[in-house]
């Protein structure tokens, strides 16, 4: 960058000398697409339970507002929609969300656009959701099962209890999630009473 005399640039905060000539650097920002990968994991289930299911809620939304969103979002979730496997997706659910990208794109609105599915996974099955637009943010809820505590990645739940897991596509992702199966206990309290007098046999406490 050549400076004029008299005159004072900056640089990523720093002052350049009038006169001189710095050599700055131009930096390409790339934005990936990415796969989603939600798999499940039973640990310690009896015999009973080989062939449970647990409940998920996938919320998936798409930012206007932010730098990354253009033309390439309508034509990643197209693509997302074609690859999908067949029934994750409403296909009237997929019209509106496709709709709605598209009028963001000509109106300049700066709305969320979000679409939800529900799905059920075994021991050992995982749910893959291609192609994703770079930013999408998904949100994922395991809803809570009895006698099982959830745990993905850092996160646990209580037992049976709802687990939510939430992040943005940068490129390909899994998120795994772990039930393990815990039994639920009986605390039995009980009182003993010693050289109490006679008057006091029906003493409470």
């Amino acid at each position: 960058v050549g400076t004029q005399p008299n005159v004072i640039a900056t640089v990523d905060g720093v002052d350049v000398t009038t006169g001189t000539e710095t050599a700055v650097g131009n930096y390409l920002v790339t934005t990936v697409d990415g796969t989603l990968t939600i798999t499940k994991t039973v640990v310690d289930a009896p015999a009973a339970d080989a062939e449970k299911e647990f409940s998920f809620t996938l919320k998936m939304t798409v930012d206007p507002s932010a730098n990354s969103f253009s033309i390439d979002d309508l034509t990643a979730w197209i693509d997302t929609f074609l690859e999908a496997e067949e029934g994750i997706f409403d296909p009237d659910d997929q019209t509106a969300f496709l709709n709605a990208i598209t009028d963001a794109l000509l109106s300049g609105s700066k709305d969320p656009i979000t679409i939800t599915t529900e799905f059920k996974l075994k021991d050992g099955q995982s749910l893959v959701i291609p192609e994703l637009a770079y930013g999408t943010i998904y949100e994922i809820t395991e809803a809570g099962s009895e006698k099982y505590t959830a745990k993905s990645g850092e996160q646990t739940g209580t037992l049976g209890g709802d687990l939510t897991v939430s992040a943005t596509i940068d490129g390909d992702v899994t998120v795994p999630f772990t039930n393990t199966y815990g039994k639920v206990g009986t605390l039995t309290l009980s009182k003993t009473v010693v050289d109490a007098p006679a008057e006091d046999a029906d003493k409470e406490y």
